[in-house]
């Protein structure tokens, strides 16, 4: 068994809990942007921390699988390491696409779910994020050669050149659309090739320690970025809430996320954590991605039944109602993703015998 690295372990628990923050603020966004800019405000300047949750996932990704030399055949890898995000994908599309005619009466159909599930984005909102890190793994072979030839300066000057043509050409794009004009939609790379560079990114800064002058003005540019994000969105925002200043190919979240990844690497090993906590989030690491898959399900379902009973009205009571849902979303997708991985264990396990 591979030895757990606790930093690592620590930014995979920060980045699903970001996640899940992302998603329960969703709502009560919408509900103070229509009803009080203030506090919708206010919940987007919080919302801008939990932006480096993506991120990670595919930092931590290019810190493992850049890491270590790839000798396996192509169709081998990709035999080992695609079921196990294909499999557990596909079946819980299956009950997302179920669950959508209990919680909002949708007509259902083999033919639409087939059509919903090839097409961009997915049976749900947040699946986008499966077909990009599938993609990636597809990719990732040679993406592992590449990389481990590149020298330390010429991985820099990638690394740059995608978060100038990428993240921030990306950015100024998207920006510019909202008043009709298209600035710079020709020089931009694609998302996946800015998915890929947050992987150079993670291997970079898993295998290389930062200046000090360089850590300085990563963590000013993260607190700058930080602080203008919300501040962006509340200057374009018109009716409808527009999230693409805090999507992961926004290069306002470029820099907070090294900032975290830097700050957990230098400063985990200084914290003394019980070693029973420890394990507990080395489990949660673990399952990350089953995590991921769930929790906007059983926060739907969370919220459907918990406003029978309760009716919040002041944004005091809606905090509350925040922390409450994230505490039970995280603790229900917790044990969920426990029972999905052993199932897919068992399942794998008769499978390989057979073979």
């Amino acid at each position: 068994m591979n030895k757990r690295v606790k930093y690592c372990d620590m930014l995979r628990f920060i980045a699903i809990i970001c996640i899940i923050v992302i998603h329960t603020f969703a709502d009560f966004r919408d509900y103070y942007l229509a009803n009080n800019k203030i506090y919708y405000y206010l919940l987007t300047f919080a919302d801008s921390f939990t932006r480096i949750g993506v991120p990670l996932f595919f930092m931590l990704t290019g810190a493992f699988m850049l890491s270590k030399k790839i000798n396996t055949p192509y169709f081998t890898f990709i035999r080992k390491r695609i079921p196990k995000l294909f499999i557990p994908f596909f079946i819980i599309s299956i009950i997302y696409y179920i669950s959508s005619k209990y919680l909002y009466n949708t007509d259902i159909s083999i033919k639409n779910f087939l059509i919903n599930f090839t097409s961009p984005g997915g049976v749900h909102y947040h699946f986008w994020f499966m077909y990009m890190i599938i993609m990636i793994y597809l990719l990732l072979p040679y993406i592992n050669k590449a990389v481990r030839r590149l020298s330390k300066k010429d991985l820099k000057t990638i690394i740059t050149l995608i978060i100038i043509f990428g993240s921030t050409v990306t950015t100024i794009n998207k920006l510019t659309l909202r008043y009709n004009i298209e600035l710079l939609g020709g020089f931009k790379y694609p998302e996946l090739i800015i998915a890929i560079n947050f992987l150079l990114i993670g291997y970079y800064l898993y295998n290389n320690n930062i200046s000090t002058k360089n850590k300085k003005l990563i963590y000013v540019l993260a607190c700058v970025s930080l602080l203008l994000m919300p501040l962006i969105d509340y200057c374009i925002v018109q009716d409808k809430r527009n999230d693409f200043i805090f999507a992961f190919s926004s290069v306002f979240c470029v820099f907070p996320s090294i900032a975290a990844f830097i700050l957990c690497k230098d400063n985990y090993n200084k914290i003394s954590i019980p070693q029973k906590v420890e394990k507990f989030i080395s489990k949660v690491g673990q399952l990350g991605i089953y995590i991921y898959l769930v929790h906007v399900l059983v926060l739907e379902v969370l919220k459907r039944n918990i406003y029978r009973f309760i009716h919040p009205i002041r944004f005091t009571q809606n905090i509350m109602t925040i922390i409450i849902l994230n505490i039970l979303v995280f603790i229900i997708s917790y044990f969920v993703a426990i029972i999905m991985d052993f199932i897919y264990n068992k399942i794998h396990k008769l499978i390989t015998k057979q073979d």
